[in-house]
């Protein structure tokens, strides 16, 4: 059995009503996982090891309706996705982040920024250190706090332990 992404309808009172895999799934094939729905362009982002792809797990995304009806999944192209394995997408704005094993980074699993567009991402950077370091970096994510400035989170594993990291921006 392979991981696969469910979405629910969320009603008034804030339950759950209904649990329903995405229709790409093949929890028998391939993974479906990590998921980012990115509500301004309409787009699930996921990690997947689905045939057709460029590595071990790449990035796609599905763009869905307000129905809930989902789209054939479009893989991020070889600027992105590498023979490694890509994960953990988010986007805010015009940049893009994402972890790979694949790209040039400071050892096995680092976070990358890329420049957003509609079209595509392009300028493929390693975050560095701090956000780096010489454990699994991924799962990068930064929320908005009341005062305006962005707070950021991605977990870290070290010597079997995992880690949340915060910090400031």
């Amino acid at each position: 059995m392979q991981p696969e992404i469910y979405y629910s309808k969320v009603n008034e009172d804030g339950t759950l009503e209904g649990f329903t895999p995405v229709p790409f799934s093949d929890s028998i094939g391939y993974a479906v996982m990590n998921p980012y729905v990115d509500e301004a362009a309409k787009r699930l982002y996921f990690t997947s090891d689905m045939p057709g792809g460029l590595g071990g797990t790449d990035l796609y995304y599905s763009e869905y309706d307000e129905n809930m009806n989902f789209g054939t999944p479009v893989n991020l192209g070889a600027t992105v996705n590498t023979p490694g394995n890509e994960s953990h997408a988010f986007r805010n704005g015009d940049k893009f982040y994402f972890s790979s094993t694949g790209h040039r980074g400071l050892e096995s699993m680092d976070i990358f920024m890329a420049d957003y567009s509609a079209t595509g991402m392009t300028n493929v950077e390693n975050m560095g250190s701090p956000i780096n370091s010489m454990a699994d970096d991924f799962g990068y994510r930064e929320v908005e706090q009341e005062e305006g400035r962005p707070e950021v989170y991605y977990p870290r594993t070290e010597r079997e332990e995992w880690d949340w990291m915060t910090s400031t921006v």
